[in-house]
């Protein structure tokens, strides 16, 4: 039987039935060989696949269920298509895992900032924002609103209409505007702000190995995982958006995961985060009760891990995508998370300009290192075999880097 009778006449969920139509859509082979979806499905797939974290796990889950029936499909070029598609989307949700959540914790910092100081109200009525009036209406910094109006358009939570710009559907049906606006309101006590102040990838690194915390530092943890300051621990997958726009939830699980991930990794726990084993048995004794649930809600909602199905589901087991995200994505990670003494400071910055902020490079230098590590191996190992290949000799290596340079590490 071909490939599309099969799997449509397969007693399928409902929810299979849109990528499924996707799959079955023709694609195309690159000139270096890779498997590539035409525009309209890659669009089509964009916009109303939820494919992020938890639901990326779920959309990877179906599609393995799908590929399962249809390896007994007759052979033919539909059904090569079928398998190249669902690689081409498997790859996809696959670096989304590492990619997405430097850019959710750049937009969360983005969207606190605009809240403090009333632009996300505007946005949440549903009014425009016009440029024109930025500096004389609202006394801040036009060079730095429109810097951060650009990225939230780039984004899809803001669109420009008639000359000003306004919250789009998704951002408005993901409260992404809405909810930082009630948020910041309702601290009233400061706590909340006082809270995303601290550099939390250093804190998870220090408890993470073993360190005590002072108390304000521990209780800075602790409110990460309430609903005040926007976690939600238990959520419909209907609410989430319906393709790549983030929604406020999405945003505020990105902004939690990347400094745990970072913590995990210099604490020299990652190395043992693989795919099929349990996450971390001795997170509890390590950070006590009330942070180690909230850890593992967090991984849980971010498809890091699956609970066990044990009644006390005090374990969780690593998943594929929580493999990748604890091995590939410190690197991107760590990139993003060094300009927090820049980010936390945005509301000064787009009231008065960025000419009296600095940021230390050191971390950044250190962390695209991690990312890049791979890639320089990559490039001495295709010099050392060009070498070899071509009896080429060379007494002198120059490696342009700013920092420590890799390459010139890893070979001397």
């Amino acid at each position: 039987m071909k490939i599309p009778d099969l799997l449509w006449e397969a007693s399928l969920q409902k929810d299979a039935d849109e990528i499924l139509g996707i799959l079955l859509a023709p694609t195309g082979i690159s000139s270096a060989g890779f498997p590539y979806l035409e525009q309209k499905s890659y669009e089509k797939f964009r916009d109303t696949q939820p494919h992020l974290f938890i639901s990326g796990l779920h959309l990877l889950k179906t599609i393995d269920n799908l590929c399962n029936i249809g390896k007994d499909a007759s052979a033919g070029p539909e059904r090569d298509s079928f398998f190249q598609a669902a690689d081409v989307i498997r790859r996809v949700i696959m670096t989304a895992a590492i990619t997405a959540p430097s850019d959710l914790w750049l937009l969360h910092h983005v969207l606190r900032a605009f809240s403090v100081l009333g632009l996300s109200e505007i946005f949440a009525g549903g009014e425009g924002l016009d440029m024109d009036d930025i500096e004389n209406k609202y006394n801040l910094d036009p060079g730095s609103v429109i810097i951060d109006i650009q990225l939230l358009c780039s984004r899809g939570l803001l669109m420009r209409k008639d000359g000003c710009f306004f919250a789009t559907e998704q951002a408005m049906h993901g409260k992404v505007f809405i909810t930082p606006s009630i948020q910041f309101t309702a601290d009233s006590t400061g706590a909340i702000t006082e809270t995303m102040q601290y550099r939390h990838a250093e804190l998870w690194q220090r408890i993470f190995s073993g360190e005590t915390l002072a108390d304000n530092q521990r209780t800075a943890l602790s409110l990460l995982f309430t609903e005040e300051s926007g976690f939600l621990r238990k959520t419909n997958l209907n609410e989430r958006t319906s393709g790549w726009v983030p929604s406020w939830l999405t945003i505020e699980l990105g902004y939690r995961l990347l400094p745990v991930v970072l913590g995990l990794r210099a604490s020299g726990i990652t190395e043992n985060l693989q795919a099929g084993k349990v996450f971390w048995p001795d997170c509890e004794n390590a950070v006590g009760s009330y942070l180690s649930q909230g850890i593992r809600e967090l991984m849980v909602q971010c498809g890091a891990v699956v609970l066990d199905t044990s009644a006390s589901n005090i374990f969780c087991t690593v998943t594929l995508m929580g493999e990748r995200m604890f091995q590939r994505g410190p690197g991107p990670f760590g990139i993003i998370e060094a300009y927090h003494a820049y980010v936390i400071q945005l509301p000064n910055i787009l009231t008065g300009g960025r000419k009296f902020v600095h940021v230390n490079r050191g971390s950044n230098l250190v962390a695209s290192q991690i990312a890049n590590k791979v890639s320089f191996r990559r490039v001495n190992d295709a010099l050392d075999q060009f070498c070899h290949d071509t009896g080429f000799d060379f007494n002198v290596f120059i490696e342009h880097a700013l920092g420590y340079g890799e390459a010139t590490r890893q070979r001397y």
